[in-house]
């Protein structure tokens, strides 16, 4: 299980989910995961406790592009219709959702599942929600509700900092990309334009 209750008695800690810390521009996202490593807070290292923001799931496939996409052709399948979805179609359910929840790349989003003993629905942590805030000043305002176990804690704070550290580089591209796939491809013979 990703997820795991958390008291308020517990002091915050790396991967602690928590209420109270409004977004700076969206106030109305006030549920966190803290990012800071856990040596931070055992050794009083940092000032600032550095939280990404958790977004529903539903929000986060409403604003995909391939999910829409599948949605749409579901819907027009529907009007025919075609009531059942099909096993090419479930298949390829699971491939958009499963690349969303498997976490098995750094991306955008982390996913980390539901709580229903402490109210959480579905939710994705937002690598480009993040804010910061001086610790003395969470410790106030933040309520720990859960915490993300160990080893996915520790995948959550790989993901980030991959996501982070992401370079933009010029792919192959016209043709350098056409002879590469002919080089690779020998001597199979690719379609040609």
């Amino acid at each position: 299980m990703i997820l795991s209750p958390s008291t308020q008695a517990e002091p915050i800690d790396q991967g602690h989910i928590i209420n109270g810390l409004p977004h700076p521009s969206f106030h109305s996202l006030m549920t966190s995961i803290v990012l800071n490593p856990t040596c931070d807070f055992t050794n009083n290292k940092a000032d600032n406790i550095i939280v990404s923001y958790l977004v529903p799931a539903k929000l986060i496939l409403s604003i995909n592009n391939q999910w829409q996409s599948f949605l749409d052709d579901l819907k027009t399948e529907m009007k025919e219709g075609k009531e059942n979805l099909s096993h090419k179609k479930y298949d390829s359910v699971e491939n958009i959702i499963g690349r969303l929840v498997d976490n098995d790349e750094p991306r955008r989003y982390f996913f980390l599942g539901s709580l229903s003993s402490v109210d959480l629905p579905e939710l994705f942590a937002d690598f480009q929600q993040v804010a910061s805030f001086p610790i003395e000043a969470a410790k106030t305002l933040a309520k720990p509700i859960a915490k993300i176990n160990s080893p996915w804690r520790e995948q959550l704070s790989t993901h980030f900092s991959g996501y982070m550290m992401r370079i933009g580089v010029d792919r192959y591209a016209g043709e350098a990309r056409a002879k590469l796939l002919d080089t690779l491809l020998e001597p199979i013979k690719v379609p040609q334009n």
